[in-house]
């Protein structure tokens, strides 16, 4: 089974609001429109956290840093391949949020607990921000 790596940020507003963005992958409707972290496929040459720090500028147009010690990891077998996940926190920089930058990204909000707790995601996202913000 192929090993894909996956780096994903977690970034809290001051009200402790998560950014998440909507997936654009028509082509795929099991993802398509689901909300999910910001993040994408580690390079060869990138660490787990220079790639999130990398997709979350190309996804949502701001530049973030990790503050996380050390990733959390989730193994998901999909689709018959396996992606090994990377989940950092992360802070804000600079930037505010603009999606039309990206086209696999068709909306980015800020939603609380209660909000992100009722959305349609992609697997794994709830529980990977819960590991973030230990």
């Amino acid at each position: 089974m192929r090993n894909i790596p996956v780096a994903i940020g977690v970034l809290q507003d001051a009200q402790g609001k998560i950014l998440l963005t909507q997936r654009f992958s028509p082509e795929s409707p099991s993802v398509h429109l689901k909300w999910q972290l910001p993040g994408g496929e580690i390079n060869k040459d990138e660490t787990p956290s220079s790639a999130c720090v990398r997709e979350f500028l190309e996804e949502t147009g701001c530049t973030v840093e990790v503050v996380s010690k050390e990733a959390s990891i989730i193994v998901h077998p999909y689709g018959g391949k396996q992606y090994t996940l990377y989940g950092f926190k992360v802070r804000l920089i600079s930037g505010t949020i603009n999606v039309s930058l990206d086209v696999e990204t068709n909306d980015a909000k800020w939603f609380d607990h209660d909000e992100w707790k009722k959305l349609k995601t992609l697997d794994d996202t709830r529980e990977m921000i819960e590991f973030c913000l230990k």
